[in-house]
């Protein structure tokens, strides 16, 4: 119990130190892909690259219809496949 009680300490403290991007929608999940781009979606269903040595981020593909709530809403997550070139 002492190492979780450390754990969630850690995490409650934890704070980003650099800004990539600014002006998001609630970005959700992120994945690099072998070029080195830093994929990430947006709650609102908006999937970008984010060059990560320029700072250019790229819209790549907008998904429409995504689930809205007042609570537990948007597009929560997705996946670079291992052969995207």
């Amino acid at each position: 119990l002492p190492a979780v009680a450390k754990l969630a300490a850690t995490i409650n403290n934890f704070s980003p130190k650099v800004r990539l991007a600014k002006n998001l929608e609630i970005p959700w999940d992120f994945d690099m892909d072998h070029q080195g781009l830093l994929w990430f979606s947006e709650r609102n269903g908006q999937i970008s690259t984010l060059n990560t040595e320029s700072g250019e981020i790229r819209k790549v593909y907008k998904i429409a219809e995504v689930y809205q709530s007042e609570d537990n809403s948007g597009l929560h997550a997705m996946a670079l496949h291992p052969k995207l070139k």
